[in-house]
Parts: structure tokens; C-alpha cells; sequence
């Protein structure tokens, strides 16, 4: 019951929250019309070539037009050339901005992650619970590709929660999700 409770939880609900989201210009933000003390970060990870030996890969996070907040890099060498783990990324970077601003004083109330990857709001809002039942392993009980991160992710998260700040997942259409792949994109560039 607890875990149907959390994935609700996570998981943005444009039918009870609308989709209207305003300019915050003062903060260089944008925010959910209804709630003042929200934050509406898009991201996006991208990879651009299937070719192992060649795959390069990039993440964003799209605050708000012209904000300095806006962060688009390549991954790590170290990390698997992947847009899984671009994705994964994204939410990584999304939080951090997060924390940032919580720790600098400001009050958000939830910060709505919009991303156009299915995989990644179903992994972070849906299955995660069972992951980390699992012990991060996958059915052939070896630990899963981006255990790691995911672990990392899901207590980053609920750290989150636990300071007031609600973190939700909203998915939407590719075009929707522009200004965070565009920047992804410019960071392969």
C-alpha cells in the first residue's frame, strides 16, 4: 500500500494540477500557475550514435529562457555512452539545482520534472520500489545497468521529500520538451 501511496505521490497529475506554468523572471524560473512555490524544471538526455565506440552523450535542464540556471553537458567518460543513462543524469543535475536554491533560502513547495522519457518517470516513480526490494538486482540476479544512480536518485528524492519539497515526474510529448533537448543537443556540439 505504502508504495502505491509514493508512486502516486511521484508522478505529476495534470488532471488535478493543470499545465499552466508562469515566469518567475526575479528567480529566472518558471512555476506552476496554481503554486507559487513550485518549480517546473524539463529535461532531456540524448545520445547520439548507437555505436558503442562512438556513442556520445549529453543531458540538460531547462530552467527558464535566458536563465543562468540552465545546465546542458556531456557525460562523464567514465559512464556508459547511453541516453538511459543521459536521462538519469538529467534528474541528477534537476535535483542538485533543487537543493541549491532550498539551501540558499528559497521555499519550494515541489519541483515537477518534465521529461519526455517514459522509461525514465515509469523507472523513478514506478519501479524503483521493487529495485531497491530486489536489492538493485534484475531478475537474473545481477545488479542492474545505472544501479548506482538509481539508488542515488530514489534517496535523493526522498531526502527531498523530507524537507518539504515534493518531487514529481510529468510526462509529455517530445514537442513539449524542446528547449530541453535543443540545449541537450548543444552540448554535443
Amino acid at each position: 500500500m505504502r508504495a502505491l501511496y509514493e508512486r502516486i505521490r511521484r508522478l505529476f497529475h495534470v488532471a488535478t494540477y493543470g499545465n499552466q506554468i508562469s515566469h518567475d523572471l526575479p528567480l529566472e524560473i518558471r512555476r506552476l500557475r496554481y503554486d507559487p512555490y513550485s518549480i517546473v524544471l524539463a529535461i532531456s538526455g540524448i545520445c547520439q550514435s548507437q555505436d558503442e565506440t562512438r556513442a556520445r552523450a549529453s543531458f540538460s535542464v531547462f530552467f527558464a529562457k535566458n536563465s543562468f540556471r540552465i545546465i546542458a553537458a556531456r557525460l562523464p567518460a567514465y559512464r556508459n555512452q547511453t541516453s538511459n543513462t543521459s536521462q538519469l543524469y538529467a534528474v541528477v543535475a534537476a535535483l542538485q539545482g533543487v537543493e541549491e536554491m532550498l539551501d540558499s533560502g528559497h521555499c519550494i513547495s515541489q519541483a515537477v520534472l518534465i521529461s519526455d522519457s517514459r522509461w525514465l518517470v515509469d523507472s523513478l516513480a514506478v519501479a524503483v520500489w521493487q529495485w531497491e526490494q530486489n536489492a538493485w538486482r534484475n531478475n537474473r540476479g545481477r545488479l542492474m545497468v545505472n544501479w548506482e544512480l538509481f539508488r542515488w536518485l530514489h534517496g535523493r528524492i526522498s531526502s527531498l521529500q523530507a524537507r518539504g519539497c515534493e518531487v514529481k515526474f510529468w510526462t509529455v510529448r517530445r514537442r513539449w520538451n524542446q528547449e530541453a533537448i535543443v540545449l541537450a543537443r548543444s552540448a554535443l556540439r
